[in-house]
C-alpha cells in the first residue's frame, strides 16, 4: 500500500491528475496552474504573471480567456494560451465519448506526457 501511495503522489502522476480535473472544471486555480507550469502547458512564471496581471476575473481559466480577448496583449502569448484552450476543449468533448482507459491514453499521447515521462531519470513508469 505504501509503494501505490508513493506512486499517486509523484509528480508526473499529480500533473495528470491535475490535467483531468482542469478537464472537467478548468475554475480550479491549483490545478490549472499545475498543468500550465508543467510541460504540457509549457508556460514560466513570467508568462503566468503577463496572464493573470491587472485581470479582475476570479480564476485563472477566466483571466487566460480575457487575456485571449484584448488587443494590446502580447500575440505570441495569446497564441500558446489559445492554443492552450483548445487543447483542453479538445479533451474535454473527446472525454464524453471514449473509455477511460483509451482517454488517458489520448492524453498521454496527444501531449506527448507519456515519452517526456519515460525519459525522466529513476522512474519506474516506464513499465506501464
Amino acid at each position: 500500500m505504501i509503494q501505490v501511495l508513493g506512486y499517486l503522489d509523484s509528480v508526473e502522476i499529480q500533473v495528470i491528475m491535475s490535467l483531468l480535473k482542469i478537464i472537467d472544471n478548468p475554475t480550479d486555480d491549483i490545478s490549472f496552474v499545475t498543468v500550465l507550469r508543467s510541460m504540457i502547458g509549457g508556460f514560466n512564471d513570467n508568462e503566468l504573471i503577463e496572464i493573470r496581471i491587472n485581470r479582475t476575473s476570479k480564476s485563472f481559466y477566466e483571466a487566460m480567456c480575457d487575456y485571449i480577448k484584448k488587443d494590446e496583449e502580447n500575440e505570441r502569448l495569446k497564441e500558446k494560451a489559445r492554443v492552450f484552450l483548445d487543447k483542453i476543449e479538445c479533451f474535454k468533448s473527446s472525454q464524453e465519448y471514449m473509455p477511460l482507459n483509451e482517454f488517458i491514453w489520448k492524453i498521454y499521447l496527444d501531449t506527448g506526457y507519456y515519452h517526456y515521462v519515460t525519459l525522466m531519470p529513476n522512474r519506474s513508469f516506464k513499465s506501464i
